[in-house]
């Protein structure tokens, strides 16, 4: 019965020598990937302030001068 509905013909086995035939391995990029995303989780959970003060204080430098430069135009104040 499980030769027909499986033909053993047409069935192929996974050869992981195949996946290498670019010379590529995509593993250790997604393994540095994955690394630099659980480093981030911990220094988020144990100190937020270290990744997010920094960031905010960027974005509001970023906000001042776009306000500025659109004031010294003379095109007013953009309020959203």
């Amino acid at each position: 019965m499980r030769d027909l509905l499986c033909n053993k013909a047409d069935a192929k086995q996974h050869n992981p020598a195949d996946d290498q035939e670019t010379g590529a391995n995509a593993e250790p990029l997604a393994l540095q990937r994955n690394t630099v995303h659980e480093i981030l989780n911990i220094v988020i959970l144990f100190n937020p302030m270290k990744i997010f003060f920094p960031t905010a204080i960027v974005f509001i430098i970023l906000g001042l001068g776009w306000g500025t430069y659109i004031a010294l135009q003379g095109k007013g104040l953009s309020v959203g």
